[in-house]
Parts: structure tokens; C-alpha cells; sequence
């Protein structure tokens, strides 16, 4: 399946994702636990096979994913059928951008080490 403006890429790595019970503890907007969000990212980014979208392409300068008009962008939004305010959004979108470019356990040690969220 091919989508608009996406290159013809192979795929350079499997992206193994665990239950989210595994992913590092990430908290939004007063105490939420934001895991659930990213894992649902997570496995739509996986239906949709963009894994290698999110590791070549980049938002445009100054927009980041929460203004960048992307086809793809939407494709995931739908995929995903639950709600996320913009901020949400870009952030679980470069969460997947890390993931894509580095692992996910790269991505879980990197949320541990910075304190970028805490285990309940």
C-alpha cells in the first residue's frame, strides 16, 4: 500500500513494540497517563506501515507535526480514532520519530533517564 507523498522506501528495521504496561511511564495534563496514546500511535504507525516515513521525513522548518499538512498525518489521526489536542499530537508523533530513527528501547531508556516521566 503506497500513500501520497510517500518515497518507495525497504524497510531498514523491525520495530518491536511491547504491552504498554512496559513503556516508560510519560504523564500529560494533570496526572494522565499518556502510555495508552502512544502505544495506539504506536500500532497505528505499524498498520499503516510508516515506520520508514517517520525515520526519512521531517516536518517542514518552523511547522513540526502539529501544523505540517501532511496526507500521512491524517491517514494515523483516523487510524487512531481517539482524540489528542495538537500539543499531544506532536508529541507522540516525535516520540514515533525517535522510536523510528533509534528503537524503542532507545526511546524508553531515553524517557527513564530524563525524568521525562516517572513510574506510578
Amino acid at each position: 500500500m503506497s500513500y501520497p507523498n510517500q518515497k518507495r522506501m525497504t524497510p531498514e528495521k523491525k520495530i518491536v513494540l511491547p504491552e504498554v504496561s512496559k513503556w516508560a511511564y510519560v504523564e500529560v495534563d494533570y496526572g494522565i497517563d499518556f502510555r495508552p496514546s502512544l502505544k495506539k500511535m504506536a500500532d497505528a504507525v505499524e498498520s499503516l506501515n510508516l515506520w520508514d516515513w517517520f525515520r526519512h521525513e521531517k516536518p517542514p522548518p518552523k511547522k513540526g507535526y502539529m501544523f505540517w499538512q501532511h496526507a500521512n498525518i491524517n491517514l494515523l489521526v483516523n487510524k487512531m480514532d481517539i482524540h489528542m489536542d495538537n500539543i499531544e499530537l506532536g508529541c507522540a508523533m516525535r516520540a514515533m520519530q525517535y522510536i523510528a530513527k533509534n528503537g524503542f528501547a532507545s526511546w524508553n531508556k531515553k524517557v527513564l533517564e530524563n525524568n521525562f516521566g516517572h513510574n506510578p
